[in-house]
């Protein structure tokens, strides 16, 4: 699966794109599960994770691409997790620091929701955001629109849960008149 807009390509990672992100944000905490210094049997690993998340629900771990210079800047994940009990679909995303502020990680988000509420049977969609990272609170209350559900504490973070129903996206798409497809 590739998602193509006007200034990024989105598509599934591989072996090359995943070495490049580790090595393009290996200052900052990572929360996928694979360690920052991985070997190729790690990222071997992680790769073979990935395939069993997509052969799940179509879709995983992608990597986020300058359409211009085809430059990795960023990670956006789809993947299955378990809250209390409940099995739900989570969307994560980072964005390298160089490239913050320019709209890549709301121009990711949007575009990959667009495309699971119209290709894949998903119906809602939650996104876990530490308390305190305020860039993506803003992204996912105020331009996604998700709304708060609960705080959670995931491991040693607190974190607020967010939802997102598929037709309280697809309202809001044919009110902004964005896209036609859905």
């Amino acid at each position: 699966m590739i998602i193509e807009t006007s200034r990024l390509i989105i598509k599934s990672i591989d072996e090359m794109d995943l070495k490049n992100i580790l090595n393009c944000i290996s200052n900052i905490y990572l929360s996928i599960p694979i360690p920052k210094n991985a070997s190729s049997y790690h990222i071997k690993k992680f790769l073979e994770f990935n395939n069993k998340i997509k052969s799940f629900n179509s879709l995983g771990y992608f990597s986020i691409h300058l359409k211009q210079t085809s430059k990795i800047i960023g990670l956006l994940s789809i993947i299955p997790r378990y809250i209390e009990e409940n099995l739900i679909n989570e969307i994560g995303y980072l964005i390298s620091k160089e490239f913050r502020n320019n709209g890549f990680a709301s121009e990711a988000v949007f575009n990959m929701l667009t495309y699971i509420f119209s290709k894949t049977n998903i119906t809602k969609i939650y996104s876990l955001i530490e308390k305190n990272n305020l860039p993506s609170k803003h992204i996912i209350e105020n331009k996604m629109k998700f709304d708060f559900f609960d705080v959670i504490l995931d491991t040693t973070n607190f974190k607020n849960i967010y939802t997102l129903d598929k037709d309280v996206f697809v309202d809001r798409i044919k009110k902004l008149k964005k896209v036609n497809y859905i």
